[in-house]
């Protein structure tokens, strides 16, 4: 596979690349050189070939013959609902939910936060998770960047969600997956999963009301749980 870089305005005939990461990485680390190739993906599906044409220190000249829409549309119908975790952990989520082709991911700030980063700006947090799905993208192939949305709190994502909602949860009854059944097949499912302490009393109060469908698991770490969540789902929707 050519050497992947985030290009978000990809058009026919010459492009000018001057992000100087890509630049640095292009000519310094690959040493790539005129008439080499490598391939642009914008983030919304569409991708090219683009050989360079001219490589300067902050300037990379590129020729593409055409822009071409991904064949392999996923279209996952999975969305992952997440909460604020340590700074290691949740970006170790954003890359592994963005490998698994997930095209929309909600982050809330759950009641029972760690309060190491209680007090932390989330939005710089949001930045690099938005960094780190580009990043995802270029290594696995993935031409699809998710989006990501925040909300301060797991009542203000369920109060803008008319979507089928399923917990994962150590805390609830055994539940039979033969008995889950989703609604309308061209709805989005939204995968909803704890912070490390769980969801607190306020939290359960708020799900239970709503009537969301439980899904029992074991204990796993808060980022083992939101992937391994979200491939059961996609297996037993078919998925994968």
């Amino acid at each position: 596979m050519l050497p992947r870089f985030y290009y978000p305005e990809i058009l026919k005939g010459n492009n000018q690349m001057s992000n100087k990461t890509h630049v640095h990485h292009i000519c310094k680390v690959l040493r790539l050189k005129k008439n080499d190739y490598i391939q642009l993906f914008d983030g919304t599906g569409n991708y090219a070939k683009a050989k360079i044409i001219e490589a300067k220190k902050q300037i990379i000249v590129l020729n593409v013959e055409s822009v071409k829409k991904s064949s392999i549309v996923q279209n996952s119908k999975i969305i992952s609902v997440m909460p604020v975790l340590k700074k290691n952990a949740f970006l170790f989520c954003i890359e592994k939910l963005t490998e698994l082709g997930l095209e929309d991911i909600r982050v809330y700030r759950p009641d029972l936060i760690d309060q190491s980063i209680a007090k932390k700006n989330v939005n710089s947090l949001l930045e690099k998770a938005r960094e780190v799905s580009i990043s995802a993208c270029a290594q696995s192939g993935n031409n699809l960047i998710p989006q990501i949305q925040y909300y301060e709190n797991l009542d203000a994502f369920l109060s803008n969600s008319k979507e089928q909602v399923f917990v994962f949860d150590t805390k609830t009854r055994d539940s039979n997956t033969s008995d889950l059944q989703v609604k309308n097949s061209q709805a989005s499912i939204f995968v909803l999963t704890g912070c490390e302490s769980g969801f607190s009393i306020k939290e359960r109060k708020i799900l239970q009301k709503q009537k969301k469908f439980f899904l029992r698991t074991n204990t796993l770490r808060a980022e083992t749980a939101i992937i391994v969540s979200c491939v059961a789902m996609k297996t037993i929707i078919g998925e994968l």
